[in-house]
This record gives C-alpha cells, structure tokens and sequence, in this order.
C-alpha cells in the first residue's frame, strides 16, 4: 500500500484531471463562501433595517400620541366650557385667554343639536352639518370620533376631523364639537436623512385606510393597507414586515404599532431597495471580485494542464527513450557477451569492462584487468614505434584493425586479429575506445602449413622449384 501510495503520488501532477478538480473545488469554494458572506451582510443589514424601523416608528407613536392628546385635551376643554355655560361664545372666551391652539393650523366649530354651526374660530358663513356622516356618528357616542380625509373642493388640501359629542344639563344632546386639522401636520416628521427618499411614515385608521402616509415629497391618504400590519399591531408583534402598497409597489420593511386610547394605528418603514443600496454595491464588487478570481485561477489552471500535458508528454517520451535505450544496452550487453572477445576503456586507456571470450582468450579474470592500463596485455615482439603509429591511426581516422601479437597470462604470445574503434560524445570528446579481437594463431599455423606444402617437398623437406624460382626472382631483384 505504502509503495502504492507513493507511485500515485508520484504520477498525480500528471494526471489530466488533476488541475480542473482542483479549480472545480477551489471555484466551488470561493464562491459558496462569496455567496454566504453576501448572505450575512444581507441578514444583517435586514437586521439593522427591522431595528431602525422600529426606532422610527416608537419616535413617530411618541408624536402622533402627543398631537392626538393635544387635540382630545383641546375638545374636552371646549365641551366642559360649552356644557359648563351653554353659550356658544365659549370658543372666543378661550381663545381670548390663549388656552386654544393656533387657528392657523386648527380650525374648531361647535354645532347645536341640529347640526347648525354656532361657533367657529374662523370666520365662515352659516352652515348646517346634519347630514355628515361624521355628526351622525359622533352624536351616537360619547368617545372621540375621527373622521376618513376629508379634501377641500378649491384647494385640494387633506384635513381630519376630531369631534365629540356635547351634553345639556339634563343629559340630552347639545350638539358636537370639532375640530379639523390638515393631514400633512401628522406627517411632518418624515426626515429624508432618515427614511430616505422611498421611505413610508402614516396612519392608518380600524378599517384598514391610510388617513395619511408619507413617502419622499409625496403625501396622499385613502389606500387600503395590508392586513398583515394591521393583525401584527393589534397582537403586539412589533416586528418589521417585507411587503409592498399598491399605490408605488415599494418593497418596504414595515412596523405598525397601535396607538393606546385610540383607534389608529402608525406606520413607519425604509424601503428595501433603497436600503440595500450599499450592500448592493459591495455585492457586486464581492460578485466582481469573485467573478475575477475565477477568470485568473481558470487561467492558472490552463496554465497549469498545459505544462501538466507537457510534461506528462515529456515523460512518455522519456520512458519510451528509456525503454529504447534499455533495449539498446540489452542488444549491446548481448552483443558484449558474444563469442567475440572485447575490451573498453576510457580516454585515458584504463581498462573499464572485459566480456567473457576477452577472459577466455587472454587467461586473465576481469579482476586482473578491469582498473588496469593495457600494459600488460602488450607484446614484446612489437617495438614501440608500432604501438604509436597504431594509437595514432585511431586517434586520427577512429578506427584500426589488423594482426597483432598478444602476451596470454601465461607469458606466451600469440596472435590475433584486433578492431579498436574510438567513441566521442555528441560533441566530439573523446570518452572511450573499443577492441574487438580474435585469436588468429590456429589460422596462422594452417597457413604455414599450406605454405610448407606448396613450397617444400613433404619427404625430403627440400625446397621445390616453385620456391626455387620465387627466390631466384627476390635474389634478381635485389
């Protein structure tokens, strides 16, 4: 297993699959943790969301609540007056005294029980209110009623109306007392800094209607809200809801809270979109980033199969050179331990490596001659002369051949038949020669043997004619 292991190991970066596995993981990886990390932010900007909305919305309860207590103050101020005295002067008796509020922001009118208008902080002409809705629904009962908007025919503006039903002294029915305020008042705390320009600020009333809402410069009342405020308000969730008004289909995340002692309901929220601006900003530098990464590291891992392929190439052709070479040195240590005796040195003539038949037909062990010069090898029946000019034909041409005496380990000579070849590098340096011989002593002796036949008589051991005119001529020409 271990050697195993070490092999796969070994030829891993060769593998074709190697890099892309890689980069399909690596890639898997940056991008499920770019992903999680952009999920994170969103989480918690969603968080931060919730919680500045409901901040919003406990600072906008605060202030409708005070409006709202100012003006149900103002009413029970006027109905104890008014049922104190019955007169309807009640109204610039009060004002006289500064216990009223400002009529250019409020305006307040008090009815008889016919709906007729008796007294009124502006100056109007007579009017008659038994047919409004409002009156009917104030005369029958003694709790503050508060009107849907209501929009002036000439200038369009949104106004609501608070009333409250006024008693005689004998319990029967006075009249009312209203007072109408413009609906831009409730919603003059929107601060863009805040909300932002999409931002949502309101009321809404029990009957699932905006008596007023804010977004941006945009004020307007009437739209029909979603259920899911209203239900979260009155169970006391305070919780932010992701959802939309059909009036803009703005995704806004939205607190309502329901105001105590009366029966409506504040809402105020950020809009998705428009919050998520500087998440949405850094998301895309994350996806661009990420986006990047994946571009270079597809890059890199090109790179990379590609000299994975080079070398894995590169190593097949090494191991097919190897095998080829292995064959070669097989085929030539075959040929090495042929019949044929050879010798191979180095440059300097040092013995290297003697095959078997080399053994045999010197009588010396490759112990004796490996390490060794070629001295004791040479014969003393060549001079010196002989030897050089024979190192020399190799040196100049590479190569010589011819017969040559040999001492055998026994101290006798004999002859042979030597090849010595020079081997160079591939730049030119010489590195080792090569002999090659045979023992030529059995053919020498046939030779003379012929020649003593062809020249001597077998009885007599006289030379024949042939010899005598051969000498004859080699005596002429002398």
């Amino acid at each position: 297993p271990v050697a195993r292991l070490r092999a796969w190991l070994y030829t891993m970066p060769e593998s074709p699959m190697l890099f892309p596995a890689f980069s399909i993981g690596f890639l898997a990886l940056l991008w499920i943790a770019t992903l999680h990390f952009i999920g994170i932010e969103r989480s918690n900007t969603e968080q931060s969301m919730s919680v500045l909305s409901r901040e919003l919305v406990t600072t906008y309860e605060a202030q409708v609540y005070r409006a709202l207590r100012d003006i149900g103050q103002t009413l029970n101020l006027v109905k104890y007056a008014y049922e104190l005295n019955g007169q309807p002067t009640v109204l610039q008796e009060l004002k006289a005294k500064a216990l009223l509020p400002s009529d250019l922001l409020f305006v307040i009118r008090i009815t008889d029980q016919d709906g007729k208008v008796v007294a009124n902080t502006r100056s109007a002409p007579p009017s008659n209110i038994s047919d409004d809705p409002q009156f009917r629904i104030t005369r029958a009962t003694d709790q503050l009623s508060i009107s849907l908007p209501r929009h002036d025919p000439v200038s369009g503006e949104a106004s609501l109306l608070f009333s409250r039903r006024l008693t005689s002294a004998n319990g029967n029915f006075a009249g009312i007392v209203m007072l109408s305020v413009a609906t831009d008042h409730f919603v003059s705390g929107y601060e863009e800094s805040k909300f932002g320009q999409q931002g949502l600020l309101g009321i809404v009333g029990d009957d699932g209607r905006f008596r007023v809402r804010r977004s941006g410069d945009l004020i307007s009342d009437g739209e029909v809200v979603d259920r899911t405020f209203l239900t979260d308000s009155a169970t006391g969730l305070d919780s932010a809801v992701l959802a939309s008004t059909s009036s803009d289909g703005i995704a806004r995340h939205v607190v309502a809270r329901k105001l105590v002692n009366f029966p409506l309901i504040v809402v105020a929220g950020l809009a998705d979109r428009e919050q998520l601006q500087d998440l949405i900003r850094m998301r895309n530098d994350y996806l661009r980033g990420a986006a990047a990464g994946s571009v270079l590291l597809l890059l890199f891992t090109l790179l990379m199969w590609s000299m994975s392929w080079q070398l894995r190439t590169s190593r097949r052709h090494d191991i097919a050179e190897r095998k080829r070479a292995e064959q070669s040195l097989r085929i030539a240590a075959t040929a090495f331990d042929s019949q044929e005796a050879m010798l191979i040195t180095d440059a300097g003539k040092m013995i290297l490596q003697a095959n078997r038949a080399f053994v045999s037909n010197t009588g010396y062990q490759a112990d004796d001659l490996i390490g060794h010069g070629l001295q004791r090898l040479v014969s003393e029946l060549h001079d010196a002369d002989f030897y050089l000019a024979m190192w020399r034909s190799v040196d100049r041409t590479g190569i010589w051949q011819g017969e040559i005496w040999q001492t055998h380990a026994n101290g006798n000579a004999f002859q042979k038949w030597l090849t010595i070849s020079a081997v160079r590098d591939g730049d030119g340096v010489l590195i080792n020669y090569v002999g090659s011989q045979y023992d030529i002593t059995e053919r020498k002796l046939a030779e003379n043997k012929i020649n003593e036949l062809a020249f001597y008589d077998p009885l007599t051991g006289l030379p024949k004619r042939t010899q005598l005119q051969e000498r004859l001529r080699e005596v002429m020409k002398t």
